[in-house]
């Protein structure tokens, strides 16, 4: 999130007009992967960069990742926490490193996605 980073306002700006830059004019972008801790509810700049990227309409996947520290009820109820929070089912892909949960899902849309690309 925004709060984590230690720089003056000034940079954080240039910062955002470059990666906006980047995301809106690449021939190459395939698709924006989001990056969420699925132990942790969006916040507000997770929902703002969300809109941003649905109003360009450029493709995008959120990952929950650490999904291997929660239990599956917990995944469950976590899950439509996120859904309710963000107004729309958005296909969410849940991901543990530890445990390699969801790798083969990311590899396979990965893939799809490279082919359609070509």
């Amino acid at each position: 999130g925004d709060d984590c980073i230690d720089v003056d306002n000034q940079t954080k700006d240039q910062w955002g007009k470059t990666i906006e830059s980047y995301l809106t004019k690449s021939n190459n972008l395939v698709m924006i992967f989001i990056l969420w801790d699925f132990r942790i509810a969006p916040n507000h700049w997770d929902q703002q960069f969300l809109e941003w990227i649905l109003s360009k309409k450029l493709p995008f996947q959120i990952i929950l990742t650490k999904s291997d520290k929660l239990s599956y009820t917990q995944q469950k109820k976590r899950t439509e926490e996120i859904i309710s929070k963000l107004l729309y089912p958005f296909p969410l892909l849940p991901f543990s490193s530890s445990t390699k949960k969801g790798l083969e899902d990311l590899k396979n849309l990965i893939t799809i996605k490279w082919k359609e690309f070509n």
